[in-house]
């Protein structure tokens, strides 16, 4: 299942990767989000091919994504995002693997990283992310872990170590917690893998590279940043499900920290009543100097 919006110049050699796929039968399903560009010609020349559905933008990913749920006819939901390149063998082996361990919701798997134009930047993403391989439990396979529900609850907090791409999940555990949030605009995916593991089930890593994923400039941090919202609504909603107090004060620091960000794109949008209440939330999470400064700042106007 691929959302798309305006990825003409990437979707053709995502759709070869897809479809070049060997050893299970494939069903397609493109899901437009208004796009403007070339997009719908290009899927009207793979509609033998591909199940393509077009709705009016919504402007994030989380809408699309449960579109291609509800029209997928598998068991398992493959998520691809449209300018990622799928490796040969992603699909059968997730199957293979998922077929092994009926009882997890999701199987995820390490990727690598290029540029715009293919170029490689990255042999292995998660290579460096230590602290999650923690708390994964041997198979027979030796490249597949199992990881339970609240050590991915746990670590998802800390960091999203999961790849879109990578998934691949069951469509009965999608549709069970609810789908994709469709008010958040990015941070959409943290929060279903979070409500996953939250609901109980525990999730497969294979610690194998099984598509690139394709790194496009961004613009200013600041963009970035104003965005901030949406993962702020998901660490609220999970502070009310942390018991422990390690994992409420996790949850804090992160709410502190994004705050401050959120606070900071505010003052320099312009902003400023608005990045005075974000800098006053980050204070009652507890930040310190830097919600302070940032106060500061923002009534002074700089």
């Amino acid at each position: 299942m691929i959302p798309v919006f305006d990825a003409e110049d990437y979707l053709e050699a995502t759709l070869a990767s897809v479809l070049e796929q060997e050893g299970v039968e494939l069903d397609v399903v493109v899901v437009d989000d208004g796009s403007r560009d070339g997009t719908p010609d290009l899927l009207e020349r793979y509609a033998d091919r591909v199940r393509s559905v077009r709705i009016e933008n919504s402007g994030g990913p989380s809408r699309p994504r449960n579109v291609g749920v509800e029209h997928a006819r598998g068991d398992l939901v493959a998520l691809f995002d449209a300018d990622d390149l799928m490796l040969p063998g992603k699909l059968a082996r997730a199957t293979e693997v998922l077929a092994g361990h009926p009882d997890v919701g999701m199987l995820c798997t390490d990727f690598r990283v290029i540029d715009a134009e293919g170029v490689l930047l990255e042999e292995s993403l998660l290579s460096e992310y230590r602290k999650f391989r923690n708390c994964l439990e041997p198979t027979d396979d030796p490249t597949v872990h199992r990881m339970p529900a609240g050590d991915a609850w746990r670590h998802l907090l800390r960091t999203n170590f999961v790849g879109t791409s990578s998934v691949v999940a069951r469509r009965d555990v999608l549709t069970a917690v609810g789908g994709f949030n469709e008010s958040y605009k990015n941070a959409d995916d943290i929060d279903m893998w979070i409500r996953i593991a939250r609901a109980g089930h525990d999730l497969v890593f294979v610690d194998e590279i099984h598509h690139a994923y394709r790194r496009l400039a961004t613009g200013v941090t600041a963009r970035g940043a104003l965005r901030s919202k949406s993962k702020i609504a998901v660490y609220e909603e999970n502070r009310a499900h942390a018991t422990d107090p390690e994992d409420r004060e996790l949850i804090a620091m992160k709410l502190r920290s994004l705050w401050c960000g959120y606070g900071w794109a505010l003052r320099r949008d312009g902003r400023r009543q608005e990045a005075v209440q974000a800098y006053q939330n980050a204070r009652r999470e507890g930040e310190g100097w830097r919600a302070q400064l940032g106060l500061l700042r923002s009534r002074l106007g700089i």
